[in-house]
């Protein structure tokens, strides 16, 4: 809920969530100052205020990876070949990063590199698994990263069409580079 009080000749409104940055301006008119709090509630409601980073300072991907293979992947069905997908994705430069600085480049990224080397349906399913971790490591263990634009991201990697149409360009791109090489 907003806060909202007067201070000198002017409304101040604050607007407090955990987990998020605290967001406060000042109006010359009251009625102003109802508005803008009513809509940045709305915006809170619906997760759209930007993540306090403060609290995901110091915290890897890598961190939140490991903990998912050690609490969640071992009570699932398909632990050994989730296992996998989470290891290799360690391996890549983003699982270094920590989860302030990660955005949605350094996941097309790791898209782009993987389908490299798996077909578009292994990096459908890999990349279904790295979304469940997100989601877990949101929901059940409250790390702040729901206004993160990365995660809106995932949608957009995991179309079929966009992996299918990338698969085709880089296989096209492969061929070609073959034929202008011999």
């Amino acid at each position: 809920m907003a806060t909202l009080r007067k201070r000198n000749t002017r409304w101040q409104v604050q607007v407090r969530r955990t987990g998020k940055k605290s967001i406060s301006r000042s109006f010359l008119q009251k009625s102003d100052a109802l508005t803008w709090a009513r809509e940045r509630e709305i915006e809170a409601d619906r997760n759209e205020l930007t993540v306090d980073t403060r609290a995901l300072k110091g915290l890897c991907v890598e961190d939140i990876v490991k903990r998912y293979l050690s609490e969640i992947t071992p009570s699932k069905k398909t632990a050994s070949a989730e296992t996998y997908v989470l290891r290799a994705f360690m391996k890549h430069p983003i699982a270094r990063a920590e989860l302030c600085e990660i955005d949605g480049a350094m996941f097309r990224n790791y898209r782009d590199d993987r389908l490299v080397t798996i077909s578009c349906a292994g990096l459908k399913r890999e990349l279904n698994s790295i979304r469940h971790m997100f989601n877990v490591a949101i929901t059940e263990w409250g790390i702040p990263l729901a206004g993160k634009p990365f995660l809106a991201g995932f949608q957009e990697l995991l179309r079929p069409f966009v992996i299918k149409a990338l698969g085709d360009a880089l296989a096209a791109a492969k061929l070609g580079n073959r034929v202008f090489t011999t």
